[in-house]
């Protein structure tokens, strides 16, 4: 591979996920999302899915990890606090209905397919060791009910089978499959802030001579902005900004929209190949700054191959996106919008043309 300096055409075109389907996980019955293109902005109103479609995403792209389900619980500020199974995960089913397992199914544009089933399952044990006096004693009476939660896999490389339990301490336990050639995914939500993993992964690209690319990204919102470096503070790595000020500035002091610019661009740049997921990615940013930074995302996106799955409240986010991927010469973007019509969810896909004209005539597209 070439450097990321003088690389204009890939010697590899990675396939991009062309469509998915999600059956039975969080509000979602049975959706589909058809027409995925390198960028996809998802619209819709409050609670009609938006950050769920991320969520699923995210699980399908690591299939062998069921400690997904919990960290995008975490996103979204929930924290596990019980030792129940159906607490922990019943939530992630269609009306809480643990009987029907969730399915999610992706087709690439190479067609490829790739499938993931989650179930949560009982097993039972006919025999418990009981420990007395370090000596094991065996009651075969005994039955023992143990939950667990079940990822199978099917894609390119066969069936595989992940395993998530809790043991009798209530700690979670977990059994992962050894899935080769996954898309890496990367999820930033609402509540994400890793400022010393953004340390890092500036220091794994300031060294292939990649940390350029950064700073011409995040000067959309800060025209001052010369160089990034990071220093120590507090006695951890701390990204710091060069805005021409007699000392360099703590990138999260600078605020939201710094803060979430810069670990967009390290995310696109450090996961060549992957997917990249972003929830209500106009937080922080003032609308002045949202179509050069639209731009900088769809170039950035191009050149490293990823693809990015947005969510949005805001119509000028929308208007932003749609303009600078018009002006860019290739509209490799998607406007999809999530819907409720009679208790059941439906996604209306939106190309150039229907955008334009929509955007014209002034009609609903959030």
């Amino acid at each position: 591979m070439t450097t990321p300096k003088g690389r204009d055409v890939p010697e590899v075109i990675i396939p991009l996920i062309q469509s998915i389907r999600i059956k039975n996980f969080r509000g979602f019955e049975d959706i589909s999302l058809q027409s995925l293109d390198r960028v996809n902005l998802i619209t819709g109103k409050n609670n009609v899915g938006k950050t769920a479609l991320l969520d699923a995403l995210f699980i399908q792209l690591g299939p062998n990890n069921p400690e997904l389900m919990l960290r995008t619980n975490a996103f979204r500020g929930i924290e596990r606090a019980e030792a129940d199974a159906e607490e922990i995960w019943g939530g992630f089913f269609y009306d809480r209905n643990i009987e029907q397992p969730i399915d999610i199914t992706t087709n690439f544009s190479d067609f490829s397919r790739n499938s993931l089933r989650i179930t949560l399952a009982s097993s039972n044990r006919s025999q418990l060791p009981n420990r007395k006096n370090n000596r094991p004693t065996y009651f075969s009476t005994t039955q023992i009910k143990r939950d667990e939660l079940r990822f199978e896999y099917k894609g390119t490389s066969g069936l595989h089978t992940s395993k998530a339990s809790i043991d009798a301490d209530g700690e979670m336990q977990y059994q992962r499959a050894n899935i080769r050639n996954l898309k890496a995914g990367v999820f930033f939500g609402t509540r994400t802030r890793f400022p010393q993993e953004d340390a890092a992964r500036f220091s794994r690209l300031e060294r292939s001579g990649a940390d350029q690319e950064v700073v011409k990204i995040m000067k959309n919102i800060e025209p001052r902005l010369e160089r990034l470096s990071v220093l120590y503070t507090g006695g951890v790595p701390l990204l710091h900004a060069d805005i021409g000020k007699s000392q360099l500035i703590p990138i999260p002091v600078m605020g939201e929209g710094m803060t979430r610019i810069l670990a967009i661009a390290l995310g696109i740049i450090t996961f060549e190949g992957g997917v990249m997921l972003i929830d209500e990615i106009e937080n922080g940013l003032h609308y002045s700054v949202l179509e050069p930074v639209w731009t900088a995302i769809a170039e950035t996106a191009r050149k490293y191959q990823v693809q990015v799955f947005a969510t949005t409240h805001s119509w000028e986010c929308t208007r932003a996106a749609h303009q600078a991927f018009e002006k860019s010469g290739v509209y490799d973007f998607r406007l999809h919008r999530i819907e409720r019509d009679d208790e059941k969810i439906k996604v209306l896909t939106y190309d150039s043309e229907t955008i334009k004209t929509s955007l014209e005539m002034n009609w609903e597209v959030r």
